[in-house]
């Protein structure tokens, strides 16, 4: 329908507008390597608390990202299960790739059967 989200219930499109943004894919970078509070978040990558916490809310509920209660505070880390569905998502692309790959490597190569010849053509 017309001015419906359609997005809203999706994971896949929510994941893909987690990764849409080159502060998040910075902070999904940075939390693949470690666990980490906003905060140092916001200090890692030289900004301000509040655009962080803004954009840790929208991977959050996309489900990329969870927090892990800690004493003297909570620290987040990247949830490898949404990260499993979306290579999942992506696999069905490399097959597609690499079967068309091979299919212009065979046509390079000279394996492919070639089509009739055009009479306008000289050989």
């Amino acid at each position: 329908m017309p001015g419906q989200d359609t997005h809203g219930s999706d994971p896949l499109s929510q994941m893909f507008a987690g990764f849409a943004d080159p502060a998040r894919r910075a902070i999904l970078s940075r939390l693949a390597v470690e666990t980490l509070t906003p905060d140092d978040l916001a200090a890692g990558l030289g900004l301000a608390p509040e655009t962080v916490r803004a954009h840790l809310a929208l991977l959050e509920g996309a489900g990329l990202i969870a927090p892990l209660p800690q004493p003297g505070g909570d620290r987040l880390h990247l949830r490898s299960d949404r990260i499993v569905m979306v290579e999942t998502w992506l696999s069905w692309f490399r097959r597609f790739r690499i079967e068309h790959h091979d299919r212009l490597q065979s046509c390079i190569d000279g394996d492919a059967p070639r089509g009739p010849r055009r009479p306008d053509r000289q050989a």
